[in-house]
């Protein structure tokens, strides 16, 4: 079920914006508008299970404080888990690291002065 829509919310609170949007032509904002619901912070405190199961089911709502909005709820898009195998096959499409050249590239970038080597791991560690 979704929120109730009270006397400050979605109809009312949009003739409200477009009362004070002179400037943007009439229902130039209509195919957007009408996409999205805009709830009061009230409502969606009031009705929060109810808003978030229709965020779930793919409805968009903005939410506004004193007829200005300050958020937006929308689904996040749906990932698909990689399988084991295709994890195993991008990790071996990765380009191989050749740790000399890494090394010298680096020493040219950085220079040599402050570089810690391998033979130096151990004498850090033991600080």
């Amino acid at each position: 079920m979704l929120p109730a829509c009270g006397p400050r919310s979605s109809t009312h609170l949009q003739s409200r914006i477009d009362k004070n949007q002179a400037d943007v032509a009439h229902g130039a904002t209509w195919g957007y508008t009408g996409l999205v619901k805009v709830i009061t912070q009230r409502e969606f405190r009031n009705n929060s299970a109810a808003v978030m199961d229709a965020v779930e089911a793919g409805e968009t709502y903005y939410v506004t404080r004193n007829g200005v909005e300050v958020a937006e709820l929308r689904p996040t898009p749906r990932r698909r888990r990689l399988t084991a195998e295709e994890l195993v096959l991008r990790h071996r499409r990765l380009p191989t690291v050749e740790a000399a050249q890494m090394r010298r590239e680096a020493d040219e970038f950085f220079g040599t002065e402050d570089r810690v080597d391998s033979d130096d791991i151990g004498e850090l560690s033991r600080d």
